[in-house]
């Protein structure tokens, strides 16, 4: 997590024993619970802390730790204080996807949060009861569901954003749309979002909350500051010119009614434009709205047509921002100022404004659903496999009817399976979410039951002084709100009647859901209020918190386009924090779907270059940005109480990097008789996910380097794609070695053999792999390039399934004549263009395909609406199928390959699927009735809603992506790169990352010539990989892409 979130949240850390190897079974190391929490619990106490977040490795494969020492943990507190309210978070249960430190992350910020929820959750609760309402309270999540109230006091996380959510899924309602942008115009701010076949549009795979990742669902929504309330300003001397209005984004907020000219205020607001200009907003104006304006204040219509175009000129930014093509689109205006809202706007096919659309929020609340999840390890066969599933879907519909849904209504919304690569055969990661209808019937029996508890939970909360004047105040609000809603009791009337309409339900009467106590959390509120007092105490401070990097903001658009990366004299490229981040954008979209997260290498680097600036006295820490898992040092520095056991804590303290920040050398700078090897990371992806690297890598190096004649000068990449583009780097830090501007794949592939060095001749070995756990295993020769591949992927199997691997020894004349040459520098161009492109608001798919001058093409924009999986000789295999809503997203589609079917590699993956039952050959095997209405089956031809022009592409994996088709015709295949983007952030997403839902781009690039060749095409063309079909290349690789040093490199 970023520092400047850790010094507001964090109290400081424990690291230890125990975690899960991939398999979910086997322990890296036992759990000592006891002992730790006792630590942990009198390090808490000491510090002040509130609240917990426990986070085990691999934990939603087996939470068995998880749960073990969240146990010990309440114990030892309760121990030392009984009665104190105790708060623990456990990771698993807020995301069952895998990412150490994403899910660490979302834990982390849920704790922080927790007090805070087991104080207000329940005043809601009293509240009703004060009102009479004596009826379960639910709150609506960040996915279009609802959390009853317990589960949004646990997990408060998960109602980030719900309140776009809500306006989205109410105005979609209202309007009676499937697919368009939604525009939420409040008070203060505008939300704009999309609503695609019917549900609001989420994020990728990965959220930023306060600067840190996090991995569990979020809207995909656009948010500025503008509102009814937002303050108008003129600036009288240049009347004629519209920058002389600015609107917002300060807002005089719920004082609109007092404050704004039209009745009577001294504040132009924007309202006031609306109203005084073209009578919008009728209801804010009770007489003639110049008449009611105060004399000397009314605006000139001059003045109101300048505002006014500004303000239509910002919903104009924000509606093209929230697009994901240049096609206009159907907007919906919806909320308590849509009268802001012009009859027109660039980039709109039409402005819908339906009938009640000022409760639009309201109305959203009222429809989600109710959703229960599971996520699971199982051993799939071909024999039950279909029963396996089976009984995970029951399992998810029992928690969504234990959490209130009506059983007949529950649907299978998501339903993602995942292969352990290099796992038993059939090992895989199943997620189920399942989403009903709210049952809102009770018994009478136990809806008085929960009125007599609730009405003497309501006497003990009368007590507490503080307490009730909270519920007092909620009251008060309460009872506003009720009068409003009486006043639009007729509006709820037609909505009762529309949501009728649209209800497919099955004639049987509803089934009363488990009776929420409500009871519970009315007497939880007086002693969560008194024990928050006793918390709230100053966390102890450190002098040495000083020294750690203050958080600095995003580049802005003007620093980007100035930016030159330093260049020293000696020629070695220094690298920056922001040269990291372009590389690891760049590197993630050469990676084409694989080579593990450029993101976590990215966190490493940064860890490594800030502890090398605190070891050199702090001189540079303040130019360090902080965006990684720098957490550890800054939360020991801040305080000494927590520590704890770690397998590596005295080699990791030991360690410090010989380099300040990595070094990459020119090609042509690289001696001729100098030792260079290849360096990265080798295993499965998920794994890496979760177990994160520390010395492997380094430790492989090492070995390789002591069975040389003399020492390595450089580092190489063995591939320019993702994490293994950024390790290198790492590796260069810590060993005092540069890292030579080139790689041999040009791009990321699964095999060894697949190296441009191996397809030219040159020997993989010696080649060195190290584990963990200090095992490291030289390979001293081979008797061909496919051998290393075999022996070193089984003894990975062994050693964990992620191990740091060095190989293909070579001398500087060798390397100019095998390697692609300037690989890193494209990847540093590449996410510069990515990274211009998000500061200019522009789109950073575009801006890729620009770089690449004609030579790249988007094949399609859409959404993924299906992924199968299988394990196959320790790989992910399998495949994708993304459709576009509009034949024009891929009209620009030509037959590269008029006779390539590729069906010989389908039905290869079919008998191979029939014959170990390791993965998913149809999903379509799932009850159909079981996926929520409007929406075709995973697997299943077509989607509804789709019109008749939808089209389909199919992308099919191994690691990385081989081969696109659409229908019978093979549009893009290796060795050429077939890169999935996220189509707002452009960001690239990984195989193991894509799954249901994600709308992505896809972009189909060139290889680099060496991968051209005859002899290259043997080893990494389409036959390579099973596929019957001729390689046709996309296009010529760019020449005219200079290399960083030859840009910007100064010879003294």
């Amino acid at each position: 997590m970023p520092s400047s979130l850790t010094q507001q949240i964090s109290a400081g850390y424990l690291l230890a024993l125990g975690g899960f190897e991939y398999d979910g079974t086997t322990e890296i190391s036992p759990l000592q619970a006891s002992t730790d929490a006792a630590t942990a619990a009198d390090a808490m106490l000491a510090a002040g802390a509130a609240a917990a977040a426990v986070c085990g490795v691999h934990a939603p494969l087996n939470p068995s730790q998880e749960l073990a020492f969240a146990q010990q943990l309440h114990a030892a507190l309760q121990q030392r204080a009984p009665g104190l309210p105790v708060h623990i978070t456990l990771s698993h249960k807020l995301s069952g996807r895998l990412g150490l430190l994403e899910r660490e992350a979302a834990a982390a910020i849920n704790a922080s949060l927790a007090p805070l929820a087991a104080a207000v959750v329940p005043q809601y609760a009293a509240a009703l009861q004060q009102l009479g309402l004596h009826v379960p309270l639910y709150i609506t999540g960040n996915d279009g569901t609802l959390l009853s109230a317990a589960a949004a006091q646990e997990h408060p996380v998960l109602t980030f954003k719900s309140g776009p959510v809500n306006s989205v899924r109410g105005a979609a309602f209202l309007a009676g749309v499937g697919d368009a942008l939604v525009c939420d115009i409040g008070g203060t701010t505008t939300d704009i979002g999309a609503v695609v076949w019917g549900m609001p549009r989420m994020c990728g795979a990965f959220v930023e909350v306060a600067g840190a990742c996090t991995n569990f669902q979020m809207p995909d929504v656009t948010s500025f500051g503008l509102g009814g309330g937002s303050l108008v300003t003129w600036q009288q001397q240049q009347q004629q010119q519209q920058q002389g209005c600015s609107i917002g984004p300060l807002s005089v907020g719920a004082d609109l009614a007092r404050s704004c000219l039209v009745r009577g205020g001294s504040t132009a607001t924007a309202s006031d434009v609306a109203v005084l200009l073209h009578d919008r907003l009728p209801e804010l104006a009770d007489q003639p709205a110049a008449v009611a304006v105060p004399a000397g204040l009314l605006p000139s219509q001059q003045q109101l047509q300048v505002a006014w175009q500004a303000i239509q000129s910002r919903l104009a930014a924000g509606v093209d921002a929230a697009k994901q093509s240049a096609a206009d689109v159907p907007l919906v205006v919806v909320g308590g100022a849509a009268g802001l809202c012009g009859d027109a706007l660039p980039g709109v096919r039409c402005i819908i404004r339906p009938e009640h659309g000022d409760v639009a929020n309201a109305v959203g609340a009222a429809i989600p659903q109710v959703a229960g999840t599971v996520d699971t390890l199982l051993l799939l066969s071909a024999a039950t496999r279909q029963q396996q599933l089976d009984a995970v879907v029951e399992q998810a519909i029992a928690a969504a009817v234990e959490a209130g849904a009506e059983h007949s209504s529950c649907r299978v919304t998501e339903l993602e399976e995942v292969p352990v690569a290099y796992g038993s055969a059939g090992a895989t990661r199943v997620h189920v979410k399942v989403a009903g209808e709210l049952q809102l019937q009770r018994p009478a029996a136990a809806a008085a039951a929960t009125e007599t508890s609730a009405a003497a939970a309501a006497a003990a909360v009368q007590e507490d002084v503080q307490v009730k004047a909270s519920i007092d105040a909620a009251a008060a609000a309460a009872a506003a709100a009720a009068a409003a809603v009486a006043a639009h009791e007729h509006q709820l009337d037609h909505l009762d009647s529309l949501k009728d309409r649209q209800q497919q339900q099955t004639k049987q009467p509803p089934q009363p859901p488990p009776q929420q106590q409500t009871a519970q959390l009315l007497q939880q509120a007086t002693q969560q209020t008194a024990a928050l007092a006793d918390l709230q105490s100053p966390r102890p401070s450190s002098s040495s918190s000083s020294s750690q990097a203050a958080p600095a903001e995003q580049p802005s658009l003007q620093q980007l386009q100035q930016y030159r990366p330093c260049i020293s004299s000696q020629g070695l490229w220094e690298v920056s924090s922001l040269d990291l981040d372009a590389i690891a954008v760049g590197a993630q979209i050469l990676g084409c779907g694989g080579g593990g997260s450029a993101r976590h290498s990215r966190l490493k680097l940064e860890h490594a270059m800030s502890a090398a600036a605190a070891a050199a006295g702090g001189a540079d820490s303040q130019q360090q940005r902080q965006t990684g898992d720098g957490q550890g040092c800054s939360a020991h520095q801040k305080t000494s109480a927590i520590t704890g056991n770690t397998t590596s804590s005295s080699s990791s303290s030991s360690r410090q990097p010989k380099l300040k920040a990595p070094l990459i050398m020119s090609l042509k700078d690289l001696p001729d008789d100098a030792y260079v090897c290849d360096v990265g990371g080798m295993g499965a992806p998920t794994v890496s996910a979760e177990k994160l690297d520390s010395y492997e890598c380094a430790a492989a190096v090492q070995a390789l380097s002591a069975a040389l004649p003399r020492p390595l000068t450089a580092l190489l990449c063995a591939e320019v794609g993702g994490g293994n583009a950024l390790e290198p780097l790492a590796v260069g830090m810590e060993l005092g070695l540069p890292v030579v501007d080139a790689d041999l794949m040009g791009r990321a592939f699964p095999e060894l053999q697949m190296s441009t060095a191996a397809i030219a001749g040159v020997p993989l070995t010696p080649a060195a792999v190290a584990d963990d756990k200090g095992n490291v295993l030289l390979m001293a020769a081979a008797a061909s390039p496919n051998w290393p591949e075999r022996v070193l992927r089984a003894a990975c199997t062994e050693m964990g399934c992620s191990v740091g691997l060095a190989s293909s020894p070579m001398t500087g004349t060798t390397a100019r004549e095998v390697v692609v040459p300037g690989s890193l520098s494209l990847a540093w161009h590449i996410g510069m263009a990515v990274l211009t492109a998000r500061a200019a608001n522009a789109d950073p798919v575009a801006a890729v395909l620009q770089l690449y001058g004609g030579s790249g093409r988007l094949l399609l924009r859409g959404k993924v609406v299906g992924v199968t999986r299988h394990t196959q000789e320790g790989f992910v295999r399998g495949s994708m199928r993304i459709a576009a809503r509009q034949l024009q997203d891929i009209d620009s589609m030509s037959d590269i390959s008029p006779s390539a079917t590729g069906s010989a590699q389908q039905q290869q993956q079919q008998q191979q699927l029939a014959a170990d039952g390791a993965g998913v050959a149809d999903e379509q095997q799932l009850p159909a009735a079981r996926w929520v209405e409007g929406e075709a089956a995973p697997g299943s031809s077509s989607s509804s809603g789709s019109s008749s022009s939808s089209v389909e592409l199919v992308i099919d994996f191994q690691n990385e992506n081989l081969v696109a088709r659409h229908g019978s015709r093979i549009v893009g295949c290796v060795p050429d790169l077939i890169c999935c983007l996220d189509s707002i952030s452009g960001e690239a997403v990984a195989t193991e990352d894509i799954r249901y839902g994600l709308h992505v781009s896809v972009l189909l690039l060139p290889a680099h010539p060496l991968l051209r060749t005859p002899a290259a095409l043997q080893v990494v063309g389409p036959a390579a990989f099973g596929y019957d079909a001729e390689y046709h290349p996309v296009g010529p690789f760019p020449a005219g892409l200079c290399t960083v040093h030859g840009l910007y490199g100064v010879r003294a």
